[in-house]
């Protein structure tokens, strides 16, 4: 441990831990405040009533959410999860609190996931199916009612308790807010939020690539969200994933708590809620909390003998990601074990039985609808028409080979391993995984300690991104219980809280307290959500192309993405060689509205030559972003279309569209509210030209600089005066190279495109943004 120790000190001083942008200013005087009010009320709890802190802090979140997102979102979540909880019940009448609600959890995943193939998920619907358990239930619920006591305390107890609370606290209050990742808006809120519009999920993979892949988590965010109702479906969806870490947290610091003192086992929970990479799978509307319930309730349940409940399951945890055959790999050699040493061949059969159904309707179904029972994974082997057959469908980004340094890279250089900054994965697993492995006296330990290391080395070897190494932590967090740090946990807790914004760019302003702030942070972090919301007003059923991002959830049209999610029209954007070919593309998928940058900025030139050449002016802003819509393409655009006059100019300001400006070439024009006069002009055609004769002793000519810019050559009189480089890493507006002492008189200006650029700049673009004639 000690050796680790230095180690880990090396690596937060050798890789720059600290000098990385962890918080942003407000972000952290925001922390600070809540901290402040937190261990305020916290300190007094543990001074006066230590028991009553718990129950305290579970109030508090309670009502502050249900003011925060409307009484329908907290209600949403209690009533779904207590009929889950029931019918968990039903079925196993032995099995703890959390067992019985991943159980019942699992079975409404199971049924949702036929529900949704017909038109019949509306509120009314799940509001009585939910009720059933309830129904049936309600002598379990009176039993539970009379056994409750309050629960008792000592300080000492209640300090390592408000550790806990702090930590999950600081999750929900970055989960609370409304959500603006791509991945939540693209996928896992855009499902819900169509299912409780239409009534059904249509399984469109022709659209959404993704329509097919398992989505049991997803079914679950759309029955909360669908009672959440339409002011308090977001907040419900959002609750019930953090919900799910509460379970996982829990179950953490009850299994440790048979090996360990209350303190250590709570502290140990605490160090696991405090991982980073938590801020990012609960912040934002992702899987990874349903995930790992799934996978750690089956894993406890295998330890235990229960291989029927481990089968459900297990197939459940199948049905939300594809990447749980990694843990099934070890957890049927262990079952077979069970199986052979406690002769429980048939449950052992019932258990693989149950481990295939419960996972089998999203495999059923891309199947029929597509050849490949995994799409679009694996599609060079099924070879679906619909999809690339050439190669496997993986993530590129990532592919950092296995090796005996990666707990030292996955540690220190998150970065490497999936959208992070150094540090984004917590600091616990490199400091006490290795010692655990050593120390641990307990078969349960040893057994949670290798599932869980048998299943990271798996994926790593497949998918090394570390989000997909999540389920694996809360096995690892158990086995941790036993290294002899004790309060020392509490250190590595304030580190990993220290980083827990490294683990995602979207959330280093921390929380936003205040639900009348709620619009203006959308607007910030994510303002496609507000055009859209325009395009719905404005246009409701129209098809819209969203460009830089996959933003999409909520459009009452299609909506078509720039990336893979939109596979078909994305592999269209990618072979588009210019505008005509790129609006051949929007025509026949009859798109007239686009969302985009106000820069006009894309990483693909047809695109950026369409805004120029063929969009509006904006409809409507948000932010960085504009609605546009298409104008109907013309054959040709030689030019700007607008006539020249030679006249020489006086001194004074000349905009890109003045009258007295010829061009020569293929020149765009396009809207941009940072500019000059609000529009620019540009070309990368090799000799085209800008020119303007006036009388005057110097000019200056005004461009932007810009990531795609080529330079750009400057003649007076018809001799070269300057080669002015356009490129910037960064968009720069309203740039300036003077040339002044030119002599009174009359003279030409003329701005030539060359076929030269900057090494680092990925295009040829010159502007014009405007000329100053100066006397």
């Amino acid at each position: 441990m000690a050796l680790l120790l230095l180690a880990a000190i090396y690596g937060i001083t050798q890789e720059g831990l600290f000098s990385q942008t962890i918080w942003n200013p407000v972000g952290l005087r925001r922390f600070q405040l809540y901290a402040e009010i937190f261990w305020a009320i916290a300190g007094a709890m543990i001074w006066w009533r230590p028991a009553w802190l718990g129950p305290l802090i579970g109030s508090i979140v309670v009502a502050y959410t249900a003011w925060y997102w409307g009484i329908g979102a907290p209600v949403a979540v209690i009533y779904f999860l207590g009929s889950s909880w029931l019918l968990g019940r039903r079925l196993a009448r032995q099995a703890n609190s959390a067992t019985a609600l991943l159980l019942g959890l699992a079975v409404w995943i199971f049924l949702i996931s036929l529900a949704v193939h017909f038109p019949i998920n509306t509120r009314a619907v799940y509001a009585i199916a939910l009720a059933v358990p309830f129904v049936f239930g309600w002598r379990e619920l009176a039993a539970a009612a009379r056994a409750w006591r309050w629960p008792k305390a000592t300080r000492l107890e209640a300090l390592a308790q408000a550790a806990l609370l702090f930590v999950l606290a600081a999750q929900w209050l970055v989960a609370l807010m409304p959500e603006v990742s791509s991945d939540g808006l693209g996928m896992h809120l855009n499902a819900p939020m169509t299912i409780a519009r239409d009534g059904l999920w249509k399984f469109d993979y022709q659209h959404f690539v993704w329509a097919l892949m398992p989505m049991g988590a997803d079914w679950a965010y759309a029955v909360a969200y669908i009672l959440g109702g339409q002011l308090g479906g977001e907040g419900a969806a959002k609750m019930l994933d953090f919900a799910l870490l509460v379970v996982v947290t829990l179950m953490i610091r009850d299994v440790a708590r048979r090996w360990v003192p209350d303190t250590k086992a709570t502290l140990t929970a605490a160090l696991f809620a405090s991982t980073p990479l938590v801020q990012l799978v609960t912040g934002s509307l992702f899987v990874e909390n349903v995930w790992a319930a799934m996978i750690l309730g089956g894993v406890l349940m295998l330890i235990e003998g229960q291989l029927v409940w481990a089968g459900v399951l297990l197939g459940t945890g199948l049905a939300v990601k594809l990447g749980t055959i990694a843990y099934i790999a070890t957890a049927v050699l262990l079952g077979t074990v069970v199986a052979i040493r406690q002769k429980k061949a048939p449950q052992a059969a019932l258990a693989l039985v149950l481990l295939v159904v419960f996972a089998a309707p999203t495999y059923v179904t891309a199947w029929r609808k597509t050849g490949n029972p995994v799409y679009p994974f694996l599609n060079h082997i099924f070879r679906a028409p619909s999809f690339d057959t050439t190669a496997p469908f993986e993530d590129d980004r990532y592919r950092a080979p296995l090796s005996w340094r990666t707990l030292y890279d996955i540690t220190f250089r998150t970065d490497k391993y999936y959208e992070a900054q150094k540090g984004g994965m917590g600091f616990q697993y490199f400091l006490l995984l290795i010692p655990a492995a050593f120390v641990a006296s307990r078969r349960e330990s040893r057994l949670l300690l290798a599932i869980g290391a048998a299943a990271a080395i798996l994926t790593l070897r497949s998918e090394p991104n570390v989000r997909y190494l999540y389920p694996a932590f809360p096995l690892f967090s158990i086995g941790l219980a036993e290294t002899p740090i004790g309060w020392g946990m509490v250190g590595v807790t304030a580190l990993n809280v220290w980083f827990l914004p490294a683990s995602n760019f979207y959330d280093k302003d921390f929380a936003v307290f205040r639900r009348d702030r709620r619009d203006a942070y959308v607007k910030s972090a994510a303002p496609q959500r507000e055009l859209t919301e325009y395009l719905n007003r404005s246009a409701p059923g129209e098809p819209a192309a969203y460009f830089d991002g996959d933003l999409t959830a909520g459009l009452l049209g299609l909506a078509y993405s720039d990336t893979w999610h939109s596979y078909a029209y994305w592999w269209d954007l990618r072979k588009s060689e210019n505008a005509e070919q790129l609006m051949a593309a929007f025509q026949r998928r009859h798109i007239r509205y686009v969302i985009a940058p106000v820069s006009g900025e894309s990483y693909f030139p047809a695109a950026r030559e369409l805004f120029l050449r063929w969009t509006t002016a904006p409809l409507a802003t948000a932010g960085t972003f504009a609605a546009y819509g298409l104008r109907d393409a013309p054959k040709s655009l030689p030019r700007p279309a607008r006539p020249f006059d030679p006249t020489p100019v006086p001194p004074g300001d000349y905009d890109d569209m003045s009258h007295s400006i010829e061009y020569e070439g293929i020149w765009a024009s396009g809207r941009y509210p940072m500019a000059s006069g609000s529009t620019l002009t540009y070309s990368h055609g090799a000799d085209d030209t800008a020119g303007l004769s006036f009388t005057g002793g110097g000019i200056e000519y005004w461009y932007t600089a810009a990531f795609n810019r080529g330079i750009a050559q400057v003649l007076i009189d018809g001799r070269e005066k300057a080669r002015v480089d356009l490129y910037a890493p960064s968009i720069r507006w309203q740039q300036k190279a003077a040339l002044h002492g030119l002599g009174p008189g009359q003279h030409t200006i003329e701005i030539h495109v060359l076929k030269e650029k900057n090494i680092r700049s990925s295009d040829y673009y010159v502007d014009l943004d405007k000329f100053v004639v100066t006397p």
